[in-house]
């Protein structure tokens, strides 16, 4: 649906004819030039579901009145916060009108597209109607409430298990797997349950098993579980990146011809780096279990080095990067997830742009926000593997009587 109405800006005091194509998510955060003066104007779209009703939070412009024939000589801008503009409707007036979503279907693997805009609208109805319950649940998990945590997990979907952290990791991975397009999803799954049943019956596993809980493997699965919470907060900002990829298959151009025009990039940006420390401190873990598994030894890594989970864990990040090649699924994902920004994030040397739509880093170099978004995209498949592997790990360190997991 695009909502169209006549504003003010308040800088040039000038109308013009906004088009925003409404999103999923509740709220929408936006940023974009004024179609007259250029000054970046900013606004909060709060959507409610209940009523159908649309309301905007601004003060950089008025509204003053619904579209009519008399402003068809007004400038036009149309906006999106999760399906990408082509350039096309730029600056376009009123009678040119169009479709963002049929124009970008065109220029994508449709197939593909058709598929992950089934995942997003699935993905849109179980967080939105779901994630407060879970969250709530996550609450209780950490108060040791279990019998307030199955009341609050009992409508979630995928919720299943019979431990209180089965219930709230399987209720979380439920929702971000709607973020792959199968089989990805299978194949990278199926590769962390085969190497752990491969382990089952190791005579070294249990001893690996204790030294989990000895370094501290319950704390970074608290942090995972936190990231997940807040990452499906803004779950919308992964439709960008299916999309993206999506487009990328069919163009040679890259996305030059497309751009977004959300204003919440602070945020993803803080959620992306912290993805990346996280899933590499849980990689450390997942990397003993192959070196048990591939040459008999927890701290006989695949690049030659002999070294422990404690003193791996206290390497840098991109240090430990390599332990994911062996899994090829789950090294295609971090690799995407690592391929622009990720340093430059962490160092703070980067900037988005809202009149252009892409982040500057001060070399002259830019990169256009849909790039971030597949990168993004790609975070939030790592995060749902780690669930993989942290939900069966810990449930064999419960059934072989390792104490695991305190909240």
């Amino acid at each position: 649906m695009v909502n169209r109405n006549v504003h003010r800006c308040s800088t040039c005091k000038k109308e013009f004819v906004l088009a925003y194509v409404v999103g999923l998510n509740t709220r929408s955060r936006l940023a974009f030039p004024c179609p007259q003066c250029k000054t970046v104007l900013r606004c909060t779209y709060v959507k409610k579901y209940e009523t159908t009703g649309l309301a905007i939070e601004t003060k950089d412009f008025d509204w003053t009145s619904i579209v009519t024939g008399d402003h068809d000589a007004l400038p036009g801008l149309t906006v999106a916060a999760d399906i990408p503009v082509h350039k096309s409707f730029k600056g376009q007036g009123l009678k040119l009108g169009g479709s963002v979503w049929i124009r970008v279907f065109s220029d994508s693997d449709q197939e593909y597209l058709a598929k992950a805009s089934e995942n997003w609208n699935e993905l849109n109805h179980v967080v939105l109607g779901h994630l407060p319950d879970l969250r709530r649940a996550v609450s209780c998990w950490r108060s040791g409430d279990s019998t307030n945590l199955r009341v609050c997990t009992n409508a979630v979907p995928g919720c299943s298990g019979k431990d209180d952290f089965s219930l709230i990791g399987s209720g979380l991975q439920t929702m971000m797997d709607l973020c792959f397009v199968e089989p990805e999803r299978s194949v990278a799954d199926r590769d962390i349950m085969q190497l752990l049943n491969r382990l089952n019956g190791h005579s070294g596993y249990e001893s690996l098993l204790h030294e989990f809980d000895a370094e501290g493997l319950s704390a970074h699965v608290d942090r995972l579980i936190d990231l997940c919470e807040r990452t499906l907060l803004l779950f919308d900002a992964a439709i960008p990146g299916l999309v993206g990829e999506s487009v990328e298959v069919m163009s040679n151009t890259g996305f030059s011809d497309y751009r977004l025009f959300r204003d919440d990039y602070t945020e993803l940006q803080s959620l992306y780096v912290e993805a990346f420390e996280v899933s590499t401190k849980l990689l450390a873990f997942l990397g003993c279990c192959l070196n048990l598994a591939k040459r008999g030894d927890p701290s006989h890594w695949s690049n030659g080095a002999h070294k422990t989970l404690a003193t791996t864990l206290k390497m840098v990040a991109a240090d430990r990067e390599f332990i994911s090649t062996e899994l090829p699924s789950m090294s295609r994902f971090m690799a995407e997830m690592d391929r622009h920004l990720r340093n430059r994030f962490g160092h703070y040397n980067i900037r988005y742009e809202a009149r252009d739509g892409c982040f500057h880093d001060g070399t002259g170099a830019t990169l256009n926000a849909i790039e971030f978004h597949i990168d993004y995209l790609n975070h939030v498949r790592v995060l749902s593997l780690l669930l993989v592997f942290v939900r069966r790990v810990i449930s064999d360190m419960r059934r072989k009587g390792v104490i695991a997991l305190r909240p």
